[in-house]
């Protein structure tokens, strides 16, 4: 049974948004730009790839291009823990738990994915319910399934504070396009750290805090 991770009070989006910010002006959005243009190559690379080379691009995108998604988080959620986020904690994956990755990132687009076309509504619950996922396999060595459960039932109590963050975001992607497009880019890296904050709020600091990379198979 897994333990009680509600907090005793509900979570406000705007505090979390704000949070984030105070983080990015602390230093947060230096740290993270190698870290993130170096995901954003390899993202940029399978997106190239597929479209030239079809189910060679795929394959790519599944066993590259998900773990190296999953490696973006660990980068998102070592800032909103203060730390300096480095280019090898984009390719993380690839010395842990490498089939967890795959499986667990997979399992998630797969269940967003439907859920959006199925009247879009299950896609929006699926979201708000899974938004941990990433921060599990990560950072607490969760296996896919299991990970996809806790989450479930971390964000049990705090689901309306989640939505309020997934429909804040609109607006901060709005202005971020507005601004010549050139503001997209601390527009997704504001709301990325605010998720990865969102789940150290959720977590006990002693799950938070104990971070390692497992050899697969360990």
């Amino acid at each position: 049974m897994s333990p009680n991770f509600s907090r005793r009070t509900e979570l406000s989006a705007t505090d979390c948004y704000r949070r984030a910010w105070d983080r990015l002006w602390a230093g947060g959005f230096v740290d993270l730009l190698l870290p993130l243009l170096a995901w954003a190559l390899a993202v940029g690379f399978g997106s190239w790839l597929s479209q030239r080379t079809g189910w060679i691009g795929m394959l790519y995108q599944l066993l590259v291009g998900l773990p190296v998604g999953l490696g973006a988080a660990w980068v998102y959620l070592r800032a909103a823990r203060g730390e300096t986020p480095e280019i090898a904690d984009v390719f993380f994956a690839f010395r842990g738990n490498y089939k967890q990755a795959v499986v667990g990132m997979a399992l998630l687009s797969a269940i967003v994915g439907v859920g959006m076309l199925l009247l879009v509504m299950p896609g929006v619950i699926a979201m708000v319910r899974l938004c941990l996922v990433p921060y599990l396999l990560a950072a607490e060595n969760y296996e896919a399934v299991d990970a996809l459960r806790e989450s479930w039932q971390r964000t049990a109590a705090h689901a309306w504070s989640i939505f309020g963050i997934l429909l804040m975001s609109i607006p901060i992607l709005l202005v971020g396009a507005l601004l010549f497009g050139i503001g997209l880019i601390p527009a997704a890296i504001w709301i990325h750290l605010t998720f990865a904050l969102l789940y150290l709020e959720l977590t006990p600091q002693s799950s938070a805090t104990t971070i390692e990379v497992k050899p697969s198979g360990a």
